[in-house]
């Protein structure tokens, strides 16, 4: 079944009834039972011996916050697979044949899909993962020891002696499909990969009993490094090598103050984490959600937009030359959880509204006012690009164009009175300024939005 997505209606909306029914391709029938799936073509008169295109294993990778997976097509590997695919701001069109040989729908999905991609101006790929034709290195999540365990068609031997280590491959040859699930049960925590990109488990971690791709890992390995007799080598070399990012690890040297600045980093990171099997087995930070001050589960598929619906106010004019969308990111959170507040301000071309910072002289500095719903407060304080110096208006720091401004909320949790009761609740926002162009200057001016908060 299609799902519903903007590559499938805008700005040509496809015909979704011209579907016909396929026999199913051989290599999905372990997964699709039927005799036959529903497809919509996208050429009308195919090739003999054409290639279907180039399709990628998307599910090894859902743990990346900037994938999002689009539609599928028929190919000879799984029904899983994707044919259109974004990473970041790139995108993935799998289909073999050109613009000259598609249909109508193909044309118009080709189409959709290129200005769906155009609105990811701020995205970026957090994950590389290496090419298997030029490495000839594949890395392969965890997940695939349990997929392969639920799938009795699958021959075990064949794939495991090809996916994991000699010495991982020694304790599980031999096991049923039942007793690799159990064994998948208890090992999964603590399989890594080792240089080759082959699965291994991870002793160390395994014997320290922390678990690597859970963000409990951080605090306590950490709190490893702060007691007297734990094995400091061994928890700096556990994050040395899972969170490569972090502060610089001196494997040899204890330090107290190298300790503080982990937890620093860690305070200033946590909500944009995220573990990634395909990347490397290894933390990353979400570039993009910590920019957006958004955590990283809260920023998905469309909401990495850089024009997404939730931020597109109505255009300014000369008449009204400032205008103002409120929104949260995302719009549903549980008590505990953060969410960003993002004020959109669009300013019509030759008109100007004052930095936040007071200049002497008479401009009003934009300011920014909040009334919050009970259990719900501030957590840190405005984030927005820097105003620039104007020469013209006495070397003040002016916003042109557009400036979004982002405040993250955090929801007190249930056992922290007061907390927010589960449900909508309206959060209102005042944005206080002076628009000016070069020869006149408003008084002061004052837009009040509002925006709701749904409490879980």
């Amino acid at each position: 079944m299609l799902r519903d997505h903007a590559v499938l209606n805008s700005p040509i909306p496809l015909d979704l009834k011209a579907t016909q029914r396929i026999p199913v391709p051989v290599a999905w029938s372990s997964v699709i039972k039927d005799s036959e799936i529903e497809v919509l073509p996208l050429i009308d008169e195919p090739q003999p011996n054409a290639s279907p295109g180039w399709c990628t294993y998307v599910t090894e990778h859902n743990q990346v916050p900037e994938l999002e997976p689009i539609l599928g097509g028929v190919n000879a590997k799984t029904p899983a697979a994707g044919a259109v695919w974004r990473q970041g701001h790139l995108m993935h069109f799998g289909f073999e044949e050109s613009p000259a040989q598609l249909n109508a729908n193909g044309r118009a999905l080709l189409v959709n899909s290129i200005c769906y991609i155009a609105q990811f101006v701020e995205d970026r790929p957090n994950v590389y993962t290496p090419s298997v034709f030029y490495s000839k290195k594949r890395i392969l999540g965890r997940e695939l020891i349990g997929r392969l365990a639920a799938d009795p068609s699958r021959d075990l031997d064949r794939y495991l002696s090809a996916y994991l280590a000699p010495s991982l491959y020694a304790d599980t040859k031999g096991l049923s499909h039942a007793d690799l699930a159990a064994w998948f049960v208890k090992a999964e925590p603590f399989i890594t990969i080792d240089d080759a990109g082959k699965l291994i488990i991870d002793r160390d971690a395994e014997r320290l009993g922390v678990m690597p791709a859970k963000i409990e890992f951080f605090e306590s390995v950490l709190s490893m490094l702060e007691q007297s007799g734990a094995d400091h080598a061994t928890a700096k070399a556990l994050l040395k090598r899972y969170a490569p990012d972090g502060p610089a690890v001196e494997v040899t040297v204890a330090s107290d103050q190298w300790v503080a600045e982990w937890r620093q980093w860690l305070g200033e990171n946590r909500d944009y984490l995220f573990f990634s099997d395909s990347g490397g087995f290894r933390w990353y930070i979400d570039r993009l959600a910590k920019r957006k001050q958004v955590p990283t589960e809260g920023l998905r598929m469309q909401d990495r937009a850089s024009k997404s619906a939730a931020l597109s106010p109505g255009e300014p004019s000369e008449q009204e030359p400032v205008s103002v969308q409120v929104s949260l990111l995302p719009s549903q959170v549980s008590p505990g959880e953060t969410c960003s507040l993002v004020v959109q301000v669009n300013v019509a071309r030759g008109w100007h509204i004052y930095g936040r910072q007071p200049h002497r002289g008479v401009a009003v500095p934009t300011q920014l006012e909040v009334e919050l719903p009970a259990g719900v407060e501030l957590a840190g304080d405005w984030i927005a690009d820097d105003a620039v110096a104007d020469p013209a208006s006495g070397g003040a720091s002016v916003y042109r164009n557009q400036v979004v401004f982002r405040q993250r909320l955090r929801v007190s949790p249930s056992a922290s009175p007061p907390s927010a009761s589960p449900g909508a609740h309206t959060l209102s926002v005042k944005l206080i300024y002076q628009v000016c162009d070069e020869e006149i200057c408003s008084p002061r001016q004052v837009q009040e939005h509002s925006t709701e908060l749904v409490v879980r």
